[in-house]
């Protein structure tokens, strides 16, 4: 939609202040096109024609804000494709954004817990002073948290089986007890208050 727009703006209104951007953008995208010949004819003079090193901020910042764009239409097609577009921008042109919007869509809209702490520990060693530098480590905190839950969660699933083992099979209400206590005074869960119950009962 990004491209189609700056085609439109370049054929329909080409002596527009903005028409030289719209040329740059899409002469990088469709390179095999006429887009830059355009550009050099009709704006000889623009700074989007720098060739050497140091290219203007200006249409670098362009060029990565129109990946950037793409990318994110990419979402109406595939999150793991626009993942995919997103993390080679970072990779390729270091763009900081691009670095934390890999690692958001990777915790967001595909799940993948271990992906997106990858990412957001890579953006927090590469980018410490970046202004999303604050909400990357607190979410990191977050799912630290949320690992731990789980991991007590799950031992109090296997101390619960254990103590109802013990109660059917050995009658052993000491041990039972035991178990059931660890469990009450863990986090929150079905396990604990099925745990809180039994040992009400016993």
């Amino acid at each position: 939609l990004s491209l189609a727009k700056f085609k439109l703006l370049a054929k329909e209104y080409p002596q527009s202040g903005f028409a030289p951007q719209a040329l740059y953008v899409l002469s990088h995208f469709e390179p095999d096109d006429d887009w830059l010949v355009r550009l050099e004819l009709d704006f000889p003079n623009s700074t989007f024609l720098s060739r050497d090193s140091t290219i203007s901020s200006v249409s670098t910042n362009t060029l990565i804000e129109a990946q950037r764009d793409h990318a994110w239409s990419l979402f109406q097609q595939s999150y793991e494709d626009a993942y995919k577009e997103f993390n080679r921008i970072s990779t390729k042109e270091q763009d900081t954004l691009s670095a934390y919007i890999t690692g958001l869509i990777s915790d967001i809209y595909l799940n993948d817990i271990e992906r997106s702490v990858q990412h957001y520990q890579a953006f927090m060693d590469n980018y410490s002073d970046h202004s999303y530098s604050s909400t990357v480590a607190n979410r990191l905190k977050e799912i630290k948290q949320d690992l731990e839950n789980l991991s007590d969660i799950a031992q109090q699933g296997i101390d619960y089986q254990i103590a109802v083992n013990y109660l059917l099979k050995e009658f052993n209400y000491d041990s039972v007890k035991v178990l059931l206590t660890e469990i009450s005074s863990g986090t929150s869960s079905p396990y604990k208050d099925a745990a809180n119950n039994l040992k009400a009962s016993i």
